[in-house]
C-alpha cells in the first residue's frame, strides 16, 4: 500500500507487486495484520493508532470483566491479569508514538476502568488513589520509559544503522498547516518531566542499569504527583494522612471480601457518607444537608471512625478486641487523636513498628470494625432516622456505591 497521497497532486505512477496494483490509502497497519501492529496515517499523526489501541484495551477489559469482578479470586491474580493481558496492548509500540491529550486520556481510562473493577470502586474514585492501592503506574510512565530506552539503544548503534540515520536526519517543514511533532522533541519533553540528568543517564554502562535509573525516576514522579493530588484534591486529604505511598497494599492479599472492599472505600473516599455528596454539591444545597445526625458539621470518615457517638458501641468492641491482642495497643489507640485513630483503623502505618507479626490480626479487626459500623449505619437509616448517604436525594441524583 502507498500512503500519504497528495490530493492536489495525486499519484500518477501506480506501483505493483507482481501483477497486482498496490492500493493508495489514507492509513495502513505496519508490522502485522489488522489486529496487530502500528497503524500509520498519511498525516504522520498517531491518533488513529492510539484510538485503535484504546478500543482493543477496552474490549479486552470487557471480556475479562467476569474475572476482574470475581470476589472469590485473589486480588493478586486479577492484578496479574491486568498487567499481562490488558495493559500490553495499551502500550504496544509506545517507543515511537504519542498523541493528543484526548486520546491519551482514553488510554488511561481503559486501564483505570479495569483497575477500579478489581477494587470494586465506582468510576468517581480518584485514579491516583487506585494506582497507589494496586501499586501500578500510569501508562504515561510506561511509554516514557520505553522512549528513553529506545533512545539509549539508538545511541549505541553504528552510524550506518537506519534507526540512527532517521533520528539524526533534519526533516523539512510542511509547506502549510500544522507541523507534525518530531519524535526527538517528544523525547526532550520526557527528559524535562523527569528529575534526572539526560547526558549523565545516557552514559550509564549497561542497558539494565539505564532501565533501573529510568524506573526510579518515573516512580519518583508518580509519587510526587500522588502527593500533590492528596493536597490539592478534595476528598483525598485522608489518603495523604495514610502516607503509605505507591505499592500493592498488604491488606488486599486474598479475595476481595466485603470487609476488604469496604476498607478500600474508606481509604479512597469512595464511600456513601455525606462528605462525598458535599464534594459534588450544587449551589442550591445547604450546609445542613451534610451534617452528621449527631450534630457534627459534616459526616466525614474521620468523624465516623474516631468519634461519632452513634458508633460508640462498635468502637468499644474494637478497642476491647485490640486489648486482647496486646494491652499496650489499646492504650496506644486511646491516647491518639481522631486523625491518628482513623489512620490506625484504615491503614497500617501506626502499627508497623509496634505490632510486627500481629499486623494481620489488627488489619482483620479493623475490617470487622468498619463492617459493623457500616451495617449499624444502614440499619439506623432503614428504621427511619434522617436519610443520608445512598438514600439521600439531591439534584445530582443518588450517590453511587
Amino acid at each position: 500500500m502507498v500512503c500519504n497521497e497528495n490530493k492536489e497532486e495525486p499519484v500518477e505512477h501506480r506501483r505493483k507487486w507482481g501483477i497486482e496494483e498496490i492500493a493508495v490509502v489514507d492509513q495502513y497497519t505496519y508490522l502485522g495484520y489488522t489486529h496487530l501492529g502500528v497503524k500509520m496515517a498519511k498525516d504522520c499523526s498517531w491518533n488513529a493508532h492510539m484510538s485503535k489501541v484504546a478500543e482493543k484495551g477496552k474490549a479486552r477489559a470487557g471480556k475479562l470483566h467476569p474475572i476482574l469482578a470475581n470476589r472469590h479470586l485473589d486480588t493478586r491474580i486479577k492484578l496479574t491479569v491486568l498487567k499481562s493481558v490488558i495493559v500490553p496492548p495499551l502500550e504496544y509500540a509506545g517507543e515511537v508514538w504519542e498523541g493528543n491529550k484526548k486520546v491519551v486520556k482514553e488510554l488511561e481510562a481503559a486501564q483505570m476502568k479495569a483497575a477500579k473493577t478489581i477494587l470494586g470502586c465506582s468510576r468517581r474514585t480518584s485514579n491516583a488513589a487506585v494506582r497507589a492501592e494496586l501499586g501500578i503506574q500510569s501508562l504515561r510512565s510506561g511509554r516514557d520509559a520505553r522512549k528513553l530506552t529506545w533512545q539509549y539503544r539508538m545511541c549505541g548503534m553504528g552510524e550506518e544503522r537506519l534507526p540512527r540515520i532517521v533520528r539524526e536526519e533534519k526533516w523539512a517543514n510542511k509547506k502549510r498547516g500544522r507541523q507534525p511533532t518530531e519524535w526527538v522533541k517528544v523525547v526532550e519533553d520526557v527528559w524535562k518531566g523527569l528529575d534526572i540528568d539526560e547526558d549523565e543517564t545516557l552514559e550509564t554502562e549497561g542497558l539494565q542499569g539505564f532501565k533501573e535509573k529510568i524506573s526510579v525516576a518515573c516512580a519518583e514522579r508518580e509519587a510526587q504527583n500522588l502527593k500533590k493530588k492528596t493536597k490539592d484534591k478534595e476528598g483525598l486529604d485522608m489518603y495523604g494522612m495514610l502516607k503509605e505511598g505507591i505499592g500493592f497494599k498488604d491488606y488486599l492479599h486474598g479475595p476481595m471480601d466485603a470487609g476488604t472492599k469496604l476498607k478500600v472505600k474508606f481509604r479512597t473516599g469512595d464511600i456513601g457518607l455525606r462528605e462525598r455528596r458535599r464534594r459534588h454539591r450544587t449551589v442550591d444545597e445547604e450546609d445542613d444537608e451534610f451534617k452528621c445526625d449527631c450534630g457534627f458539621e459534616c459526616e466525614d470518615r474521620v468523624h465516623v471512625v474516631a468519634e461519632c457517638p452513634w458508633y460508640k458501641k462498635e468502637r468499644e468492641v474494637y478497642v476491647s478486641e485490640l486489648g486482647k491482642i496486646d494491652g499496650t495497643y489499646r492504650d496506644m489507640f486511646e491516647a491518639w487523636n481522631r486523625e491518628e485513630r482513623t489512620v490506625a483503623v484504615v491503614g497500617h502505618r501506626r502499627w508497623v513498628e509496634k505490632a510486627g507479626r500481629e499486623i494481620v490480626r489488627i488489619d482483620r479487626l479493623g475490617k470487622t470494625f468498619l463492617s459493623h459500623l457500616w451495617q449499624s449505619r444502614k440499619e439506623r437509616l432503614a428504621i427511619g432516622d434522617r436519610s443520608c448517604g445512598n438514600d439521600a436525594s439531591s439534584s445530582r441524583g443518588r450517590v453511587v456505591e
